[in-house]
């Protein structure tokens, strides 16, 4: 797997014995996996734990990517677990990754093993394939990045201490009884006579039967401008996938650098959404598939090539217990265009 630059979403699993204690992880571990140097600091609050994680290519130390993560210890698996949450720099071409670290008996605390994963899939839940990584403990101090000190939790608000205040005796003073205040004389009511509200005569408008509303007939509208530039360049047919499912959600995230690329999205020609920034925040759509057609066509156009061509982007699809990554790659002669052919169970 080397020659992928990489980082994370990192999900770490440091394993220990079943009777053993929380091991203090606080500090920076430092290691190789297949040609890469990795360095993951990391700080340690009872049983949570935050910091960031720093790697690259020996052939290409340019190629290099930072990033924040935040984790918490599971008691029942002797196992932590560590969530990517943002990037502090990425260069380069990089792809979110997923960790799994132990510790082994025979080593000592200073010294972590694990393996490494191209992307969240099930085999590193259960520890299969993947690169492997060994990692040593060089500092009980974590290092500082971007501005940032450690600690990365944030700080803890202290609740002001409460003087305790004698009360004050209060003596009693004497009540002056008010004088009796005279009865007041009684009230003489006037007898009303109702009066009689004068006949309204129905308005024969107003209170005739509604009639029953035609139903609205809904024509096929015709294609916008941007749907005719859409077809007047090429197709290219990137990814095909198979979904026995009628919905399928996708998630867009810009593939690389983030260097404002724009897409506008369309779905078996018709237009769903337009100029979308493709950012590491993910554009999000679900889309209910027409059944009276087998294939299915998601379309992407890009807008502009932003500062590093040609338009990429990563698509995440879910379709019922199915995921896919597809990657697009589109400029202003050419389409990028991911196929679905439905096949239900």
């Amino acid at each position: 797997m080397k020659h992928y630059l990489r980082h994370f979403i990192l999900i770490s699993f440091l394993v220990t014995a079943a009777t053993a204690q929380t091991q203090n992880l606080t500090g920076c571990w430092q290691g190789l996996m297949d040609g890469e140097y990795m360095e993951v600091n990391i700080e340690q609050r009872g049983n949570d734990i935050c910091g960031y994680t720093y790697d690259y290519e020996l052939d290409n130390p340019s190629g290099h990517c930072k990033a924040n993560f935040e984790g918490r210890y599971i008691a029942s698996r002797n196992t932590y677990f560590l969530d990517g949450t943002s990037f502090l720099e990425n260069s380069g071409t990089h792809v979110l990754m997923r960790i799994l670290l132990w510790h082994d008996k025979d080593d000592d605390n200073n010294i972590l093993r694990g393996k490494v994963y191209i992307n969240s899939t099930m085999m590193s839940i259960f520890g299969k394939g993947g690169d492997d990584l060994t990692l040593k403990k060089v500092s009980s101090r974590p290092k500082k990045t971007a501005g940032k000190t450690f600690p990365c939790f944030p700080p803890k608000i202290k609740e002001p201490a409460v003087k305790n205040v004698p009360e004050k005796k209060v003596t009693p003073q004497p009540v002056t009884p008010k004088p009796a205040q005279p009865k007041p004389a009684p009230v003489k009511v006037k007898t009303v006579v109702p009066v009689k509200a004068p006949a309204v005569k129905k308005d024969p408008v107003l209170n005739a039967d509604p009639k029953p509303v035609a139903p609205i007939t809904v024509t096929k509208r015709p294609p916008s401008q941007l749907e005719k530039l859409m077809t007047e360049r090429k197709q290219h047919l990137q990814s095909r996938v198979t979904v026995d499912v009628k919905e399928i959600k996708l998630k867009l995230y810009d593939n690389g650098t983030v260097d404002n690329d724009t897409v506008s999205i369309f779905y078996n020609g018709r237009l769903l959404l337009s100029h979308q920034r493709l950012s590491e925040k993910a554009i999000e759509l679900t889309i209910a598939l027409d059944e009276s057609v087998t294939q299915h066509e998601i379309t992407l156009f890009a807008e502009n090539l932003g500062t590093i061509p040609p338009n990429t982007a990563l698509v995440v699809v879910t379709a019922g217990s199915k995921r896919f990554e597809l990657h697009s790659k589109a400029n202003m002669e050419e389409n990028a265009v991911l196929i679905f052919d439905y096949k239900p169970k």
